[in-house]
């Protein structure tokens, strides 16, 4: 008997191991909050735009950041907001939420919108996703080493650019209007996902993110009032207490 024959009747009688199932990916994503949409590059983007150097975390240096309280205080003004909106949709006798529906329910908790800030609902050209940092440096041989900038110019740079673009929203749409769908089903009869309309996510989209910016930007005149340019999540806590537009949950 030959070698060979040799071989394949031991492979015969060995039996082969079952590969692992491999879970979908897809599954992982949907045990997701709606929330975690909302990234810390986007939340970095409005404490820039309130002029914001630095942030660092509370004296006790546990592991909670800033991102995540401004995080949680959206997910309180959310429900606060739009659970007001599908009330007042309820008593009007629609279904599908819409734009007065969004200011009815920001005169209700006393949340002004800025002045002219109602007129970018119909300049949607404006109102696109943000734009890339500029063209990164390529180095080219014979080319000198780019100088080093001084300690706080770049985060001048970034504020500045911040401010400038300020008709840009800085949550992306789509995990904003997934936010949206999610929050309204708790508010619904069939936990259901309420009907909502273009302009009642974009307005309530441009009324959050300005009622964070200006609280951020109390909190910011707190720590240089203190002599500090780097802002503390005891600085923000403090900005929401002593303001005017206190959440009324």
């Amino acid at each position: 008997m030959s070698s060979r024959s040799k071989q394949t009747s031991v492979n015969k009688g060995r039996s082969r191991k079952k590969s692992p199932i491999r879970k979908r990916k897809v599954s992982q994503s949907k045990n997701k909050s709606a929330l975690s949409g909302i990234t810390n590059a986007s939340i970095g983007h409005i404490l820039k735009r309130a002029g914001v150097v630095r942030q660092g975390k509370g004296d006790d240096k546990s592991a909670t950041s800033l991102p995540d309280v401004v995080r949680t205080d959206l997910d309180e003004l959310m429900n606060t907001l739009v659970g007001a909106a599908v009330k007042i949709a309820k008593y009007d006798g629609r279904k599908t939420l819409m734009e007065k529906d969004v200011r009815a329910a920001l005169s209700l908790h006393g949340i002004d919108l800025t002045v002219g800030l109602a007129k970018k609902v119909d300049r949607t050209d404006g109102l696109k996703g943000r734009r890339g940092t500029g063209k990164k440096y390529k180095k080219v041989e014979g080319d000198k080493k780019p100088r080093r900038a001084k300690p706080g110019k770049a985060a001048a740079r970034e504020i500045k650019r911040e401010q400038k673009n300020s008709d840009h929203l800085n949550f992306p749409k789509v995990a904003f209007d997934r936010l949206v769908k999610d929050v309204s089903k708790h508010y619904t009869d069939k936990n259901t996902a309420a009907r909502v309309s273009v302009a009642f996510v974009l307005l309530l989209q441009l009324a959050v993110e300005d009622y964070l910016v200006k609280l951020v930007t109390g909190a910011n005149k707190l720590s240089k009032h203190a002599g500090r340019q780097t802002l503390f999540i005891k600085d923000y806590t403090l900005a929401k207490d002593v303001s005017n537009n206190i959440l009324r949950i």
